[in-house]
C-alpha cells in the first residue's frame, strides 16, 4: 500500500483533444473490426454499405490522427491519451492502406 508521501500530484491533466483522439481511434477500430468480419462473411462481396462504413472509418481515424498530434503539442498535459490516440490512429490508416493496396 502507497503512503501519502509517496502520491504524486504533479498539477498536469488529460489532454481533451488527447482524449478525443483516442475515442476516434477507438470508434475507427470498431467500424474496421465489424466491417472486416462483414467482407469476410460475405466472401469479398460485400455491397457498398460497408465499403462506404470503411471510408468513413478511415476519415475517422484520420481525424483522430490530427487531435492525436494536436495533444502532443499541448505543454503541461499528461501523454497517455495523445500517445494512445496517435499510435492507435497510425496504425489503423497503416491498415487501411495496407487494406487499399492489396486491394488493387
Amino acid at each position: 500500500m502507497r503512503g501519502k508521501q509517496e502520491l504524486e500530484f504533479d498539477g498536469r491533466r488529460h489532454s481533451r483533444p488527447g482524449i478525443i483522439s483516442s475515442v476516434l481511434g477507438a470508434v475507427a477500430l470498431l467500424a474496421d473490426v465489424v466491417v472486416l468480419v462483414m467482407a469476410f462473411v460475405q466472401n469479398g462481396q460485400a455491397g457498398r454499405i460497408i465499403g462506404v462504413t470503411g471510408f468513413l472509418a478511415m476519415w475517422v481515424s484520420l481525424a483522430g490522427l490530427y487531435y492525436g498530434i494536436r495533444a502532443l503539442r499541448e505543454k503541461e498535459t499528461k501523454r497517455l491519451f495523445p500517445r494512445l490516440g496517435f499510435v492507435l490512429n497510425l496504425l489503423l490508416l497503416a491498415g487501411f492502406g495496407a487494406i487499399y493496396a492489396l486491394g488493387m
